[in-house]
């Protein structure tokens, strides 16, 4: 503590000093206490350090360490530059004006760290993305880091992992993380992902498929209008899975089938309506058939012919049809019904008629029709006549007929007596009789017609005169009455 030593003095006379001398002094045996007053943070991001510190007695010198470092006199503040990364101690000792030095430094440890962290997206949307409300997630290379996050060069604002948004619009964007460190170094190079919001569905167009309808093979040909897009398709009533175009079956069975795709975008949209094609395999020739023709035989060179058909899936009306005639002297031809020929030859014609569904089915036994052309009338001849004169008034005709091509039974006759017109005509057979007639001369006439409707040119014709009248008969010269003669000589 504090001392105060005095002494006065008393002369030989006896007097004495008022005012004795006077020491004051402190007697001091106790170290100082060091006290660092500020100093780095625990976790600091420079690479210098400032040190203040302060006694608790007044006077006081002082000596500082850096580290491993000796110490060394110093004052307050303390200053250090260009540390290195890592952890630094720093150790500060006062020795009080008595000399006392402080056996147990003040110390402050801290760590240096001037390195910032790595920041890394661990998770996010895929790209494009159908998603609207995304979400990300992300660490650093230093644990206890903190992170700021931003959207589209929006502003930084805090985040944790995982940070995520909310109904975004369609089209780019783009997201930054960066980590702070827990010494408070920022990463520079943030880390980002730029993707693309697409709701927009794809839309898929069929750009090739078979006929309707079709073979039991069937091909598709698809696109949609987004590049990059894949498809699912589906036949009938299967569930849709992957394919690419074109989508090719076989063996298909007969029947209506529906073909269906959608395309489906790289953000993930599916087209709702997927592009959808039905139609219908048919194995099934059709079959025709013959309405119409001419007669046969038949005296016409031109030829009419009415034909038909069916099928077992195929409207009529939506059959083809090809014909040909007299084969192999014309070849299948399309045709439609009636079919017309003209300058058709004389002789025997062979007509044919297929039907062809829209499916490409021919019908395999064609539908056939032969008739013949006759042009050639025929001939009729007289047989069995009365004799001319005749006193018969019913006088009977037989007749026959002949042609190139109808069968004498086949032919018809026509008959006519004592007329020449064309009314006076009518159908008969042979024989034919007649009565009543009266005496005269009487013309009996007899055609033929064919089968073809050819009729005779030159009728068959008997003329012969009906006499019924008795004559008178008178003797001349005759013997005399009696006669002695065994002769005798008349004329008459």
């Amino acid at each position: 503590g504090a001392h105060t030593f005095e002494v006065r003095a008393t002369d030989p006379a006896g007097n004495t000093d008022p005012s004795s001398a006077a020491y004051t002094w402190t007697i001091d045996t106790l170290p100082p206490q060091t006290t660092i007053d500020t100093g780095p943070t625990a976790l600091s991001k420079s690479a210098s350090a400032s040190f203040r510190f302060s006694a608790n007695e007044t006077g006081s010198s002082f000596q500082c360490a850096l580290d491993a470092g000796a110490f060394e006199g110093c004052v307050s503040p303390a200053e250090y530059a260009g540390l290195s990364d890592g952890s630094h101690t720093f150790q500060v000792r006062a020795t009080d004006p008595a000399g006392n030095t402080e056996p147990e430094p003040a110390s402050h440890t801290w760590t240096i760290d001037t390195t910032p962290a790595e920041t890394t997206i661990d998770g996010g949307p895929t790209h494009p993305s159908n998603q609207t409300s995304p979400a990300f997630e992300f660490s650093a290379g230093e644990e206890g880091s903190s992170f700021e996050c931003r959207l589209d060069v929006g502003e930084w604002v805090p985040c944790t992992s995982p940070h995520g948004y909310t109904a975004l619009p369609d089209g780019a964007h783009t997201f930054e993380v960066r980590a702070t460190d827990p010494a408070g170094n920022t990463d520079p190079t943030p880390a980002d992902q730029t993707w693309t919001v697409d709701t927009t569905a794809p839309q898929t167009t069929l750009t090739e498929q078979p006929a309707d309808p079709g073979s039991t093979g069937a091909s598709f040909r698809f696109s949609a209008d987004e590049a990059g897009s894949s498809f699912e398709c589906a036949l009938d009533e299967a569930a849709f899975a992957p394919c690419t175009s074109p989508a090719n079956y076989a063996a298909l069975t007969e029947g209506t089938h529906r073909f269906r795709v959608a395309a489906i975008d790289q953000a993930g949209n599916i087209d709702p309506s997927p592009a959808s094609y039905t139609w219908t395999i048919d194995q099934t020739a059709p079959d025709s058939s013959l309405s119409d023709g001419p007669p046969d035989p038949t005296n016409s060179s031109s030829a009419s012919l009415g034909f038909a058909g069916s099928d077992n899936l195929d409207e009529p009306g939506q059959l083809r049809f090809q014909c040909r005639l007299d084969h192999p002297a014309s070849d299948w031809a399309d045709c439609s019904s009636p079919k017309h020929y003209s300058d058709v030859g004389q002789g025997r014609h062979s007509f044919e008629v297929r039907a062809l569904d829209r499916a490409g089915n021919v019908e395999p036994e064609p539908t056939s029709y032969s008739w013949t052309v006759d042009t050639s009338p025929p001939e009729t001849t007289i047989g069995e006549r009365p004799a001319d004169p005749s006193n018969q008034t019913s006088p009977s005709f037989g007749f026959s007929g002949s042609d190139n091509v109808s069968e004498p039974s086949a032919l018809r006759f026509q008959c006519r007596l004592d007329s020449v017109e064309e009314a006076a005509w009518d159908e008969c057979f042979s024989p034919k009789t007649y009565a009543g007639l009266g005496p005269g001369s009487h013309t009996f006439q007899t055609r033929a017609i064919d089968e073809a409707g050819n009729l005779e040119a030159e009728p068959a014709s008997d003329t012969w005169t009906v006499d019924t009248t008795p004559p008178d008969a008178a003797i001349g010269e005759r013997p005399p009455d009696p006669s002695n003669s065994d002769s005798a000589t008349f004329t008459f």
